[in-house]
This record gives C-alpha cells, structure tokens and sequence, in this order.
C-alpha cells in the first residue's frame, strides 16, 4: 500500500463521522492525490474550502508538515475548528454572515494561494463562485482541485471558461476535478 492510502486509512479511522456523517469523508483517490501532489509540488500557500470531519485537512497537514508550507482551512461550522492538532502550519478561518464577501475579504489577506482544494457546497452556484474567486487568487502556475464536480455543471462551463488543463478523476462515487487556471 502506498504511503498517501496508510496515511489516509490512519486518518478516516481516526476522524470519519467525529462532526458529520461518514459520506462527508474524502475517498482515498483525492486523498492519495492530493498528498502526494503536494510532496511533489511543495505549495506555500494551499486553500482548502469545507472542513467537515477534517480528514483531508489531516492529509494535506501531513503532506505539508514535510514541505513547509500553510494550509488555510474555510468552514462555516465552527465545530470544525478543532481538527488538526499538529505541529503544521494550519489556520482555520470561520466563515459567518455573508459568506461570499466573507470568504473573498479573507482570501484577500491571504494573498497569492499555490493550490486550491473545493469541497464545500458542490451547488452551481457557490462553486461557480469559488472557482473564479481561485481564478483570481491561484499564481500562475497554482492548482485549482475540487471535489464533488459531478454535483452540478460549474466544473464543465468553468473548463470552457477559465480552466486550462481540466481534467477529471473518478473517485469510488464521484468525480474530482483537477486544472490550471487559464492565463
């Protein structure tokens, strides 16, 4: 077994179903994905948009406990405020009120982000949203990722839009989405 899936495996038996149900948790494919494109890619900034039992967070801090870099975790529940404990460079940012403007004033004091993980509200409209708010914020070689693409169509008009490189992955029960932002 690979490192990413042990890592993985470690976490979902300790995190899954500790602040939501189990169907929130990442599938090994993404989480597999995701840390070992962070080993490789060694992001400084990376955004991660939807917490819920922080089982993605644990995997990407793992990943990023190694490289250095920061991860910046959004949520609108703030039960997920507590679910890494590490030594890592983590900063979980509450989301509350108007969440669009909330989350645009937040990631504007972030600044430049390397890479950007959706997997918060997988509705046409908020990951439109997300996509090109990441479109804005991602450096020119950034990564956008997003979970869930086979929620609604946002994915596949972003790709004609302002994606570049899109790809997608199926993942168990979903689809993730994977892309560089056009320049």
């Amino acid at each position: 077994m690979k490192e990413g899936e042990l890592i993985f495996n470690s976490v979902l038996n300790e995190k899954s179903g500790s602040n939501f149900e189990k169907n929130f948790d990442c599938e090994v494919g993404l989480a597999s994905f995701l840390f070992a494109f962070i080993l490789a890619k060694k992001p400084s900034v990376v955004v991660e948009t939807g917490v819920a039992n922080g089982i993605t967070t644990n995997l990407i801090m793992k990943a990023l406990e190694r490289t250095g870099g920061t991860l910046h975790s959004f949520d609108i529940e703030s039960k997920t405020q507590n679910v890494y404990i590490g030594r890592g460079n983590w900063y979980f940012h509450h989301l509350r009120g108007d969440l669009e403007a909330d989350l645009q004033t937040q990631i504007n004091q972030i600044g430049p982000v390397d890479l950007w993980i959706h997997d918060s509200n997988h509705g046409y409209r908020w990951q439109t949203f997300e996509y090109l708010l990441a479109a804005r914020v991602l450096t020119a070689d950034g990564t956008l990722v997003s979970d869930d693409i086979d929620s609604s169509t946002a994915w596949g008009l972003a790709s004609e839009h302002i994606l570049d490189y899109s790809s997608a992955i199926f993942d168990n029960r979903k689809f993730i989405g994977v892309a560089r932002i056009k320049s």
